[in-house]
């Protein structure tokens, strides 16, 4: 496996664990609080994880090391953070219905609207998502 699919793989694996531990916390608040994590998950799958692999890149040029060192994945993972919720807030300033062939994380969240009116359904998916994209920039940190 190459170094690259090895920092993906780990990247990938340590935000699964990040959302899951997140997801049960907020779970344990409400049963309903579990809806809140699928387009993060939607987002963070999968990708070329090229800001990670380019921060890696840098890190072996100024250290000298071929280590694949625990702090790249970290770094990795807040830059996939960063990226999706960047993503989230993007669909709503360009009012776009999908990202990556999947609902945008507001027009999920508009279809878990509790009323059937469709502005406050509207209003409710984009609160939702930018409730979702600022909870993705805190655990970017």
């Amino acid at each position: 496996m190459s170094r690259e699919d090895q920092l993906r793989e780990a990247i990938t694996q340590r935000l699964a664990a990040i959302l899951a531990q997140v997801s049960d916390e907020f779970a344990s608040i409400h049963p309903a609080a579990g809806n809140f994590f699928p387009p993060a998950s939607q987002l963070l799958q999968g990708g070329k994880r090229m800001r990670a692999i380019l921060a890696d890149a840098g890190y072996r040029c100024a250290r000298q090391s071929d280590v694949l060192a625990p702090v790249i994945i970290e770094f990795g993972v807040a830059l996939e953070l960063f990226q999706a919720a960047a993503l989230v807030h993007d669909d709503i300033i360009d009012d776009s219905d999908s990202r990556r062939g999947h609902p945008s994380a507001h027009v999920y969240f508009a279809g878990l609207s509790p009323s059937d009116r469709a502005h406050e359904a509207t209003s409710f998916g984009r609160n939702g998502a930018i409730l979702l994209g600022d909870l993705l920039i805190v655990l970017a940190e």
